[in-house]
């Protein structure tokens, strides 16, 4: 039985379509005859007869085209209903079962204007997995002569459409009943891919050029319609998609209808492919969407789109190419106008047609300009289609023009270009003015000179003559080049030149200059001879007399100026300016050298200063010494210097220093010789002494200084005596002593101090003979203190340490307070004896506040009656666990009002310190308060009282009777992950929260019962190790004295969706002047088989670029970028985008559909060839002449190298060992 294949046409493609886009329509076998290709070929254009042999061959046929002479020019694989092409319009139809014998076929002619079919809705993978078993018939041999006209005529077209009307009402009719009856028996046989001119696009032996296997469409044959459809397989788009534009740069589609005429294509994937005027299909879209926006096209461009869906990895043929032209708009911004020629009259101006004209034909340019600096309007000065335009003026040269222009067609005008400034032809510059004299000198003058109106034309040289009046020869030129200033050198001094200027530019020079005049200046005198001493020199003045200069400079000398310094190495000053050549220096200092020089001076200016003359006056005798002065004072010795006196011009050479103990005293000689300083000793400490000096040089000595009196040092004090202490308070003490003897120096203060940790510390220091000492002192306390005195001459030693008991006072406060037990209306409370200052505690005061206040005493047993046990009221001898159980009993039953009221009455004291003194000893004590109210806060403080009195409370604590178990707490999540939540919770109340002891989270498993997951007192808690996507059951409850509490109610939290891996092994190749190639390694594992894995690619222009931009988004991994800037840096980066199936965002309503991952680290940069290198790259392809073999370049993985180290080291074993063995038989021979 034969069974018939719904087939149906595809979309038309251009004229131009590539075969290489047509998906295979046959799968050809091996030639049995191995005939060569080119041979079939030229029998198929000789010979007239052909024989086609058809054989059954499993689920398919196999045929055999033969030549007349029994050679088998190609065989193909097709079933049953296909049409063979094996020649441009000559088909032959493979026969059914029901059709033995020779079977003649019609040729089909193609029409002239019918663009050929491209897709049909079968593959050569469907045809070869078909059920569809061509049985009841053996092979069969055909005889065809062929028929192929050029040209088809207007039947064969109307045919052809007539045919596509039936196939479509047959699809219809199938599809209707099969969604009546929801069955699938049976693969359905798929329509062949027509691939146009070029025949079978696939692998093929021995095919003949032009052959190729179309549909059959005469009938169903008695097909069952719901027989051989599947609905998962079948992904045939039969409507294509609409298309509506909805601007001139996009374009929006939908296939809505297509998805609700066929049910089986909900749920696939949908492949979107666009082709421009290039006839180039490139995918625009991916995904499961019906409607996509295409934008970024060409404005009145006519585009191509086709559809495909795909299931489970399946993908099916393309739909019917549908074509929809985008919206016209406005042209571009021309680019600016330039200049192509300009004349003095005219100017030629020229400009390039808008990148885009919109998609409608340009009708006309409009060329504006305006004159001048833009202050006016702009003037129309041309209207049409030509793209250059001559404008001939008559302006002043040099005049500035602006020029723009637009483009206009049917939709409207574009904006006005970059406004384009010229200037007209310039002329020669005007005459320039004289040059002026900025600087001059004996050999040199120095001009400038300003620019001069250029005329529209700047300038470009200048040319500066001048005229010597000693030579004769008239202007020569000195100068030519763009600068405005000049310096002739070279000159003679005090002589007159004569200078003009001319300037040039593109169009000629200018007349020059008036002529004008300038002069050189004469020269200073020349050097001068060294001066020399006039005579003998004096004490006190120095005759000086020179010579006048050789040269004069060309003027005669007018004055001298003559220096002398100081006479101590110092700066020379001038002294003497005139025109004699002789001068006495009066008042100088004796025996001091003086430097003097002499230089001449003319209107030329100052000559060269001559050879310093040191000349030198007679010394005298020291003068105004100074008395000695105390360096360092000593309580038995004075350190004496002094300053040296005027030497009158000789070296000092001897000093006599004389003393007297008194100011009538007679003067001793304490010193003699050439130091300045001595030091004299055994004097007394505190006492005046005076003394004088006197000096000695080559010219004598020297009067005596005045009389200085000085003072030797002073010396420490005694040590204080002991004081006498008295008492202010227990914590409270005075000291008073007496001033110590002093030897020479007033006391300054006092310092007392304290012994405190074996060392002792300063507690007073003052001037006052007594102190007050207030802190750090405790009551019936043993200090010990000394005393020391402090003077300008130094510190005395320390008094004898005397010491100090202070008086008892009150206990101090009460501290480690306890509550050690607690009950809903008593408690336990314990703490330690204070300190007694003194005194023994024998009482304690218990003052307890809240709900209910009462004040309670507790007496202190003596010493003597503490032991091991205790005795009760009634003799009986129990340990102290027995005592504190009886005394919490008696306790209980007080009477609660004479708790509260306090009363001090003896006979309740004495009973409550027998009932309730569970454990007395030296260091602790315990007490129970009872009649308290339950579940309430109570602020306890306790004091002391000894025989001085009663002591300070102490610090209150506060503490909670029992209260009821706690309720449970709200559990909410403070972050949740794909792997974990963090689950956190409180308390209804602050009171409640300060008695939990712990909280108690479960959490439901999967058969339904609730496990622990964390018992603890903190208030929040992450449960880790989850899975994504997945809802989880949690309670909490909550624990404290009074016992556990109830379980909260159950609460669902979701957790979030995984994010994709980080990309790595981001790579680049293939990398040009404008293009590179960026490869990644693809994520193979995904989390979810329902998911779909996309990337998305960032680009960042290192030179231009701020932000990332991105340039592609896929499933791809890898991309081409194009359009690239030549020797450009580019960085790159990928992250991995995941998409969540409608099931899983179903689930999990918080969980987002799109989840971004990561990008990748380290960015990738990669920089562009330039234009150079990129030739020379070209030219070194071009260069080899012999085909080189591919070497194929495996990269070493972790393993190969662990193999690589392993084996190196087992070889260098092998050799130590192979080594040491050796050496071993050789040791042993």
């Amino acid at each position: 039985m034969a069974v018939q294949a719904h087939q149906d046409y595809g979309m038309c493609l251009p004229e131009h379509h590539s075969p290489s886009q047509s998906p295979l329509s046959a799968s050809p076998i091996p030639d049995q005859s191995h005939s060569p290709r080119g041979n079939g070929t030229n029998m198929m254009g000789q010979e007239h007869n052909w024989y086609i042999i058809l054989e059954p061959n499993g689920n398919s046929n196999v045929v055999h085209f033969n030549s007349p002479n029994g050679e088998t020019v190609a065989s193909f694989i097709a079933n049953c209903g296909d049409m063979i092409e094996f020649e441009p319009g000559v088909f032959f139809q493979v026969p059914y079962p029901q059709q033995p014998g020779p079977m003649p076929i019609q040729p089909v002619p193609q029409p002239i204007h019918q663009p050929q079919p491209m897709y049909l809705n079968t593959s050569a993978q469907n045809i070869q997995n078909s059920n569809m078993i061509p049985n009841g018939y053996n092979s069969h041999e055909f005889t065809v002569n062929p028929y192929c006209p050029s040209h088809g005529n207007a039947n064969t077209t109307n045919n052809f459409t007539q045919t596509n009307g039936r196939a479509e009402k047959r699809r219809e009719k199938l599809q209707k009943k099969l969604r009546d009856k929801n069955q699938s028996t049976c693969t359905c046989k798929q329509s062949m891919q027509f691939n146009g001119h070029n025949g079978l696009n696939g692998r093929m032996v021995g095919h003949p050029d032009g052959v190729h296997i179309l549909p059959e469409d005469n009938g169903y044959h008695n097909l069952d319609p719901n027989e051989g459809l599947d609905p998962e397989k079948d992904m045939t788009i039969c409507i294509p998609p609409k298309t509506m534009a909805e601007s001139p740069y996009a374009i929006i589609l939908t296939w809505d209808e297509c998805i609700l005429n066929n049910s089986h294509l909900q749920g696939c994937l949908f492949d979107l492919q666009m082709s421009d005027a290039r006839n180039k299909y490139k995918s625009i879209f991916s995904g499961q969407s019906s409607t996509f926006r295409a934008s970024e096209l060409q404005p009145g461009t006519q585009y191509f789109f086709r559809l495909s869906a795909s299931w489970n990895n399946k993908r099916g043929p393309f739909s019917d190419a549908v074509s929809c032209t985008t919206l016209q708009t406005k042209p571009t911004t021309p680019s600016m106008l330039r200049v192509i020629q300009k004349t003095k009259t005219a100017i030629t101006l020229k400009w390039n047609a808008p990148i885009s004209d919109g998609g409608s034909s340009i009708t006309s340019y409009t060329l504006q300009w305006i004159k001048g600096h833009e202050q006016g309007q702009y003037s129309d000065l041309f209207t049409g289609l030509q793209k250059q335009f001559k404008h001939s003026h008559k302006l002043p040269p040099g005049t500035q023009c602006s020029f723009r222009v637009l483009a206009t067609n049917e939709i409207g005008s574009s904006d006005w270009s970059d406004v384009m400034r010229c200037l007209t032809s310039a002329g020669p510059p005007a005459a320039p003015e004289a040059p002026k004299s900025v600087d001059c000198g004996t050999n040199f003058i120095r001009l400038i000179w300003c620019e001069p109106d250029n005329n529209g034309a700047p300038v470009e040289e200048y040319k500066l003559e001048m005229e010597d009046p000693n030579d004769g020869y008239g202007f020569i030129s000195k100068y030519h080049g763009e600068k405005t200033s000049y310096c002739c050198q070279n000159l003679r001094r005090n002589t007159h030149y004569t200078f003009r200027l001319s300037a040039s530019n593109s169009q000629g020079f200018s007349r020059p200059s008036p002529p004008i005049s300038y002069m050189t200046l004469p020269e200073a005198p020349g050097k001068m001879e060294k001066p020399k001493v006039n005579g003998k020199p004096k004490t006190n003045s120095i005759s000086i007399k020179w010579e006048p200069p050789r040269d004069s400079g060309g003027n005669e000398a007018i004055s001298y100026i003559l220096e002398v310094d100081d006479g101590k190495g110092g700066q020379l000053n001038p002294l003497y300016q005139g025109s004699d050549r002789e001068f006495t220096l009066s008042n100088l200092k004796p025996g001091c050298t003086y430097k003097i020089r002499v230089v001449s001076e003319s209107k030329a200016g100052q000559g060269t200063w001559s050879p310093i003359l040191q000349a030198s006056t007679l010394p005298v005798c020291p003068r105004n010494c100074q008395p000695p002065s105390c360096h360092k004072a000593e309580p038995n010795s004075l350190q004496l210097d002094w300053d040296e006196p005027e030497t009158g011009g000789a070296k000092i050479s001897n000093y006599v220093i004389q003393m007297a103990s008194s100011s009538e005293g007679e003067f001793k000689q304490v010193y003699t010789g050439c130091k300045r300083g001595c030091r004299v000793t055994e004097l007394l400490p505190g006492t005046d002494y005076h003394f004088k000096m006197q000096a000695t040089n080559q010219a004598g000595t020297s009067l005596w200084s005045p009389v200085s009196t000085l003072t030797t040092a002073p010396s420490p004090p005694d040590a204080p005596d002991v004081p006498v202490v008295s008492f202010k308070t227990p914590t409270n003490l005075r000291l008073d002593w007496v001033e110590p003897v002093l030897h020479g120096a007033e006391v300054t203060s006092y310092t007392v101090e304290k012994l405190e940790d074996d060392s002792f510390h300063k507690v007073y220091q003052g001037t006052c003979c007594f102190c007050e000492i207030k802190r750090n002192l405790n009551p019936a306390t043993h200090y010990y203190f000394r005393i020391q005195a402090h003077s300008t001459a130094g510190d005395s030693s320390y008094s004898e340490v005397f010491t100090v008991e202070m008086p008892p006072s009150v206990p101090g406060p009460v501290t480690e307070i306890k509550v050690i037990e607690q009950t809903s209306n008593s408690c336990l409370v314990q703490w330690r004896h204070p300190i007694d200052h003194g005194a023994r505690v024998y009482e304690y005061i218990l003052e307890a506040t809240g709900a209910t206040s009462m004040i309670c005493t507790a007496q202190r047993p003596n010493p003597s009656s503490l032991d091991v046990t205790t005795t009760s009221l009634d003799g009986s001898t129990r340990s102290d666990r027995s005592d504190r159980g009886s005394t919490m009993d008696g306790e209980s039953d007080l009477d609660e009002s004479d708790i509260e009221e306090g009363v001090s009455n003896e006979s309740i004291h004495s009973e409550a310190s027998s009932l309730t003194a569970s454990k007395l000893n030296d260091e602790y004590m315990e007490y129970r308060l009872s009649g308290l109210t339950a579940d309430a806060s109570y602020r306890l403080r306790i004091q002391a009282v000894n025989s001085v009195g009663t002591g300070l409370f102490s610090h209150p604590i506060q503490f909670f009777t029992k209260e009821l178990p706690p309720s449970p707490p709200t559990l909410t999540a403070s972050s949740i992950s794909h792997h974990g939540i963090k689950l956190k919770w409180g308390n209804s109340s602050t009171k409640k929260s300060l008695s939990v002891l712990n909280h108690c989270l479960q959490l439901q498993n999967k058969s339904g019962s609730f496990s622990q997951v964390y018992d603890g007192m903190s208030t929040s808690y992450t449960i880790n190790k989850l899975n994504e996507l997945t809802p989880y059951c949690c309670r909490i409850r909550s624990k404290n004295d009074a016992g556990e509490g109830d379980f909260s109610q159950p609460k669902i939290f979701y957790t979030k969706a995984r994010p994709p891996p980080t990309i790595k092994d981001l790579e680049c190749a293939n990398i040009t002047n404008t293009s590179l190639n960026i490869t990644w390694s693809p994520i193979e594992k995904k989390l979810r088989p329902d998911d779909v894995m996309e990337y998305r690619l960032q680009m960042l222009d290192q030179e231009t670029g701020k932000d990332f931009k991105q340039v592609y988004q896929g499933p791809n991994h890898s991309y081409e970028v194009k359009d690239l800037k030549p020797e450009s840096s580019y960085s790159f980066r990928v992250h991995a985008v995941r998409y969540l199936s409608e099931s899983a965002r179903t689930s999990t309503p918080t969980s987002s559909s799109e989840i971004k991952g990561a990008f990748s680290s380290p960015l990738l940069r990669a920089k562009t060839l330039s234009e150079k290198a990129m030739e020379e790259s070209v030219e070194n392809e071009n260069l080899e002449t012999t085909p080189q073999e591919d070497t194929q370049t495996c990269k070493l993985t972790d393993t190969h190298i662990a193999l690589i180290i392993l084996s190196t080291f087992l070889i260098i074993c092998a050799l130590i060992a192979g080594i040491l063995r050796w050496v071993l038989n050789e040791a042993q021979l």
